[in-house]
């Protein structure tokens, strides 16, 4: 499958007017220490004011389009951070400015889920930089891979139910996100992580657009942003191809419903362990069965490797994945707000296989309330009782019929 394939063709054409442009009347050098510290040779005794690079990188966390992430030190408050630089072949004007708005637009996401800027500066070469949060962890990519791969601890560890909280918390930030104007553009298992004690961070804000973001389209320069453009008939298509949505499969401006669909083909493959166009290879095939394909509901899809997904986590997901925009949740929080109803039982009846559970589950709860009662009663109303429950759940299976 071509799902991590970037639509874009490498930008490493230089722009001869940007030489220097982040350092132009400053000196081009990066960060120094400025804290004294105890000179260990002294005994500890004395102090010392050492003039070193601040941050001291070292092993390379990981890669994209535009930009590379390196672990480093941060020698003045030591502490682990993340650094993220411009790849040094991405030399032209609009990398320049989308790195620019990247850092922008984190800095005004001030969200538990999402990894905050620390820092910004330039290098000795002029490049610039931003200083991250350092967070351990792993992607949902790297989970999918040990429950696709039949882990039993995996398997064990990862419910359902916990894979739903993890996805609760990506809806938590993408919707806070949505709330300033900012559109993630590249949702994917690959820029979601969860950390040891169930922190969950949404990454990779590098092709996000925020409604006052400037256009770069007067630039000079190549056309294409670092791995991640290409032109079509209908404009240029950003994004990851297996997780965008139909509208910017077609070349059409992205918001907040396109966001959604991804989100619903993440939480579809978090669910089913299989990605609905995992049978595409080809990059236009793909494009176009984004564009066409219906995902099949998750509730009946057979892995051999877990149980079948819940029929009301299946419901769930389907209200993202309508090819039109207009189809879909009206809002990450709508979609939040119908997750948190039917885990609380007080949900719509256009659930069903729900609303069946529900009015069993309250039966049972009047049972358990009033055991004594439903005892002395037992014998007089077995018949009648049978008839009750019986007929609910009829009544419940041909609501169903109806609204499924």
């Amino acid at each position: 499958m071509a799902g991590e394939t970037w639509v874009e063709s490498a930008d490493g054409v230089a722009d001869p007017s940007m030489t220097g442009a982040f350092v132009r009347g400053r000196r081009p050098l990066g960060r120094s220490t400025v804290l004294p510290r105890l000179d260990d040779e002294a005994g500890g005794t004395a102090l010392v004011h050492p003039s070193e690079a601040r941050y001291a990188q070292d092993t390379e966390l990981g890669k994209g389009g535009l930009g590379v992430v390196m672990g480093a030190r941060d020698r003045d408050i030591g502490r682990r951070v993340a650094i993220k630089q411009l790849r040094p072949e991405i030399k032209s004007q609009k990398a320049l400015l989308r790195f620019a708005e990247e850092v922008r637009t984190v800095g005004m996401l001030d969200h538990p889920n999402i990894i905050p800027i620390h820092d910004v500066g330039a290098d000795e070469t002029g490049a610039p930089y931003f200083v991250m949060k350092y967070v351990e962890g792993r992607t949902l990519r790297d989970v999918l891979d040990d429950l696709r791969a039949g882990d039993p601890e995996a398997h064990a560890h990862w419910t359902f139910a916990r894979r739903m909280d993890v996805f609760k918390k990506v809806l938590d930030a993408v919707g806070f996100a949505h709330g300033r104007g900012v559109v993630h553009r590249d949702l994917k298992p690959e820029n979601i992580m969860v950390g040891e004690h169930g922190e969950v961070h949404v990454l990779d804000w590098g092709i996000a657009h925020r409604a006052q973001m400037p256009d770069p389209s007067g630039l000079k320069g190549a056309d294409p942003l670092g791995e991640r453009l290409t032109q079509t008939r209908d404009g240029a298509i950003l994004g990851t191809p297996a997780y965008m949505s139909p509208e910017q499969a077609s070349g059409k401006p992205a918001g907040p419903a396109s966001d959604i669909y991804s989100l619903g083909v993440v939480l579809h493959e978090w669910l089913t362990l299989t990605h609905y166009l995992s049978d595409l290879e080809d990059l236009e095939a793909l494009l176009e069965g984004v564009r066409t394909r219906d995902p099949v509901p998750p509730n009946q899809i057979e892995t051999g490797l877990q149980s079948r997904v819940p029929p009301e986590l299946s419901w769930l997901v389907r209200g993202a994945l309508a090819k039109d925009p207009e189809g879909r949740y009206a809002s990450v929080e709508a979609w939040l707000d119908r997750i948190e109803g039917v885990e609380a039982g007080d949900i719509p009846i256009q659930c069903a296989v729900t609303f069946q559970k529900h009015w069993l589950a309250r039966l049972g709860q009047l049972i358990d309330r009033y055991p004594t009662q439903w005892m002395l009663g037992a014998a007089a109303m077995l018949a009648g009782a049978g008839f009750f429950v019986t007929g609910l759940v009829g009544i419940a299976f041909a609501l169903g019929a109806l609204l499924l």
